[in-house]
């Protein structure tokens, strides 16, 4: 045995300071790795590549910092991610851009499908010896396939994170062909374990490829320390903050915009607002026009994740959505959001709309702090909104359990058993 540190290759397709919400979790797994004494690589797209990244004057210095090493990429056939990776946008590039995804969807070739050949190239002078373990965090999913190619070459075990589900994911609308199907089957039977964010899917994953015991569960959290900048905004008025996505029909609005009209009318706070902030606009704009709330619902449209957090901050109370159905499958009762994380973290209460048999529920009676309802719930979600506007809001409890340097250590210990795996 020595002292040298463990060497980990970390496949990682979104990385900061690439503005995407799967960055959480892949920058606390490898600043936190490090913390705890591996030497981390991380393959990941050339910064300069994406269209959209957050604004972070001196990443350079603090991923110098932190001692995180990287290997920048290129990107094959990025007109098959147009609205990630950067491509021509006039009018030729985007026709011969078309043509591309359309062909590639006709064929069933994943969108991201160019970077596996970046990441190849990029580690090919790479031989045995050079790394103890390959960790690869998906989605894209392809990356999994990039670290079975590399486990084989440098003959060291891989490990796969699952951030969703792959051909169970019940928010995907890419249809899933048996040839994905039978490719995830034989990665995860040959990989040395997969972690997941959920005990749901956990399980999902484990009954349906049959490998229980491979399967981990690494919670996605919260790091305070990202958190020590953000500033409150300021809102004149009792306020309703919801940031995200919506999945119709399953993560929609209407049972929360339907309390929160009856909360109006019996309480009489008319000058309470609903602020959205996401890309979904005229979806919250129809179900406002449904339920009769037009005039208290402010859409501010797609922001930064900084602004939308300062409003999460500022907001008397935040939505979280996962499901608005009573009862969940597997595949939805393993949804937990990182809205939910990000809430802890600001130490802000939230209305939590989850089935009851759902892992989100779990965590959110775990930490306290907010509340959590089933989608038919409408007197507890009317009364909760009174309880909060007239500041009736219980503390959180347990919300350091969901700290990245709490759920690091678990994940440094699973890791290390794999240090001397034989298959």
């Amino acid at each position: 045995m020595t002292d040298r540190k463990p060497k980990l290759l970390y496949l990682a397709y979104p990385f900061r300071p690439a503005n995407m919400i799967a960055c959480i979790r892949t920058w606390n797994t490898a600043n936190h790795l490090v913390k705890h004494g591996w030497d981390v690589t991380v393959v990941t797209p050339n910064p300069n590549l994406w269209m959209h990244t957050e604004s972070c004057n001196n990443f350079e210095q603090e991923i110098s910092a932190t001692g995180i090493h990287r290997i920048l990429t290129g990107h094959d056939f990025p007109m098959l991610v147009p609205s990630d990776v950067q491509w021509r946008t006039d009018g030729i590039g985007w026709f011969i851009g078309g043509i591309c995804r359309r062909l590639a969807n006709y064929l069933h070739v994943e969108a991201q499908a160019g970077w596996v050949s970046s990441v190849k190239h990029a580690c090919s002078e790479f031989k045995p010896g050079d790394f103890d373990l390959i960790l690869a965090t998906g989605n894209p999913f392809i990356s999994f396939r990039a670290a079975r190619w590399l486990g084989l070459r440098l003959m060291c075990p891989y490990v796969l994170d699952y951030r969703d589900p792959w051909t169970g994911n019940p928010h995907s609308k890419t249809r899933m062909i048996s040839r994905h199907k039978q490719e995830e089957s034989t990665l995860l039977h040959e990989c040395a374990a997969a972690t997941v964010v959920s005990p749901s899917w956990a399980d999902l994953i484990g009954t349906t490829f049959g490998v229980q015991r491979k399967m981990h569960v690494i919670s996605n959290g919260y790091d305070p320390d990202m958190f020590s900048d953000i500033q409150p905004h300021y809102f004149d008025h009792f306020s309703v903050v919801y940031a995200g996505t919506l999945y119709p029909p399953k993560r929609v609005l209407d049972p929360v915009f339907k309390a929160f009209g009856a909360f109006i009318e019996e309480s009489g706070c008319n000058d309470a607002k609903f602020h959205y902030y996401g890309s979904h606009i005229q979806a919250v704009q129809d179900a406002a026009e449904r339920i009769g709330l037009t005039r208290h619902v402010v859409i501010h449209g797609q922001v930064s994740r900084k602004e939308a957090l300062s409003a999460q901050k500022g907001a008397g109370l935040v939505i979280i959505l996962a499901s608005v159905d009573d009862q969940g499958t597997l595949a939805d009762n393993g949804i937990v959001t990182g809205k939910v994380f990000d809430c802890m973290a600001l130490g802000r209460p939230a209305l939590v709309v989850a089935p009851q048999s759902s892992d989100l529920y779990t965590i959110v009676e775990t930490a306290g702090g907010m509340r959590c309802f089933t989608g038919n719930n409408f007197n507890g979600m009317v009364q909760y909104f009174s309880d909060v506007a007239s500041g009736n809001i219980a503390a959180y409890r347990n919300r350091d359990l969901f700290q990245w340097q709490h759920i690091s250590r678990k994940l440094d210990s699973l890791l290390r058993s794999f240090l001397n795996y034989l298959g």
